[in-house]
């Protein structure tokens, strides 16, 4: 079995739970990773890493209470063992992998980071970041001056890795090219190469 180097994932709650595609916000910034860093491996789809689907637009509402039951489910036992095994999965052919986290993507995270083979080494990102407690592969938490959702959870945690900027809320991260410069960036200091 081939070992990949570093492997870049994208995990957040999934609006529509019977797709797994990106959007195309998701898409472009990892696009934008890969162009910047070639050698990384990509994954180009959402947790739980299956599957072909394609990406669909959910209003808001109902994305907003899809996303809150996932990051309520995350908890379960049951849930919990079965992120837990396709996060070892993901994990299993990658000496380090980069996560980029979305919201409640911090919490999915959070509840399945113990389950990592222990050759394999974790960073994460979080954008916007919606978790009870901070992941502890959480290397760089990143949460608007607008974003009161993340603010709320974040404060709590006491972390000395936050980036605040400006203007931007919640649903506002991908579309915003400051952010996009500091994702960018965290994946070359992670030790990605161009």
């Amino acid at each position: 079995m081939s070992v990949t180097r570093t492997r870049l994932l994208w995990l957040s709650g999934r609006s529509d739970p019977s797709s797994v595609a990106l959007s195309p916000a998701q898409r472009s910034l990892l696009q934008g990773c890969q162009d910047t860093y070639p050698d990384l491996d990509v994954v180009p789809c959402n947790f739980p890493y299956r599957g072909d689907s394609s990406w669909r637009g959910v209003p808001l509402p109902l994305a907003a209470l899809r996303n809150g039951a996932q990051f309520l489910a995350a908890a379960w036992p049951a849930q919990r063992r079965q992120a837990e095994v396709v996060w070892r999965t993901v994990c299993s052919d990658a000496r380090r992998v980069l996560v980029l986290t979305g919201s409640c993507g911090a919490e999915l995270l959070r509840t399945v980071e113990g389950a990592t083979p222990p050759d394999v080494a974790v960073s994460a990102l979080a954008l916007g970041p919606v978790a009870w407690r901070a992941p502890q592969s959480l290397s760089l938490a990143v949460v608007g001056d607008r974003d009161r959702i993340a603010a709320a959870f974040v404060r709590r945690w006491r972390v000395p890795y936050l980036t605040e900027v400006a203007g931007v809320g919640h649903m506002d991260y991908l579309e915003t090219a400051e952010v996009r410069r500091i994702v960018v960036r965290w994946i070359g200091e992670q030790g990605a190469s161009g």
